[in-house]
C-alpha cells in the first residue's frame, strides 16, 4: 500500500497577498522581485524536475530547469492570485517537464519499439502475448483507438485532433497504457 503524500501547507491570506505583490513588482520591472521569485521557487522547480525526469543533476536537468524557468517567467502574467503561486508554478513546471521528457523518450508502441523489449516477444511467448492482449482489452475504447493510431504512426497532435481531446490528455493516456503494458514484461 502506498504511503500517503505529505499534506502541503495551505497558504495563508497574507502569503497570497505577498505573492501577488511580489509578482506585480516583477511584472513592473523590479529585478529584485525576480531574484526573490527565483530564490522562493527554485526548490519547487528542482522537485518537479527530479520527479518527472528522474536521475540526478546533470546537463538534462539544467536544460530542463532553464526551459521551465523561461516558461514560468513568460506566463507569470497569467497567474491569478486565486491559487497559491507555488502550486501554479508546480503545474507549469510539471507540464513543461513532461513535454521535455516526451521529447527525450518519445513513446512508441510500434513493432520496431517492441524489438527493444526483452528477448521474449509476444509472438514467441504465449504468456507474454496473452498478457498484452488482456491488458489492451481492459483499456477503455478511446484508449484502444489511440493505441491503434500510435501503432499506425499517427502523430500525437493529429491523434488529439481526431479524438477531439487535448494533446496532453492523449499523452496521459499513452503514459498509462505504456506503464500497464510494461508490467507484462517485468
Amino acid at each position: 500500500m502506498k504511503s500517503p503524500r505529505p499534506r502541503q501547507k495551505v497558504a495563508s491570506p497574507t502569503e497570497f497577498l505577498e505573492d501577488r505583490l511580489l509578482v506585480q513588482r516583477y511584472l513592473a520591472g523590479d529585478r529584485t522581485a525576480g531574484d526573490e521569485l527565483t530564490s522562493m521557487l527554485t526548490p519547487v522547480i528542482a522537485s518537479v524536475v527530479g520527479r518527472v525526469l528522474g536521475s540526478g543533476p546533470g546537463k538534462d536537468w539544467e536544460d530542463a530547469r532553464q526551459s521551465i524557468w523561461l516558461r514560468v517567467f513568460e506566463r507569470l502574467g497569467t497567474w491569478r492570485a486565486e491559487c497559491p503561486l507555488r502550486g501554479w508554478v508546480m503545474v507549469v513546471a510539471t507540464r513543461r517537464a513532461l513535454d521535455i521528457r516526451q521529447k527525450r523518450w518519445p513513446l512508441s508502441l510500434s513493432g520496431e519499439s517492441l524489438a527493444a523489449w526483452p528477448a521474449t516477444r509476444p509472438e514467441t511467448d504465449p504468456v507474454l502475448g496473452e498478457c498484452i492482449r488482456s491488458t489492451i482489452s481492459q483499456f477503455p475504447e478511446p484508449w484502444q483507438e489511440v493505441l491503434q493510431l500510435v501503432v499506425d504512426g499517427v502523430e500525437h497532435e493529429e491523434i488529439a485532433n481526431r479524438m477531439g481531446r487535448a494533446r496532453r490528455t492523449i499523452q496521459y493516456w499513452l503514459e498509462h497504457m505504456r506503464n500497464a503494458l510494461l508490467r507484462c514484461v517485468e
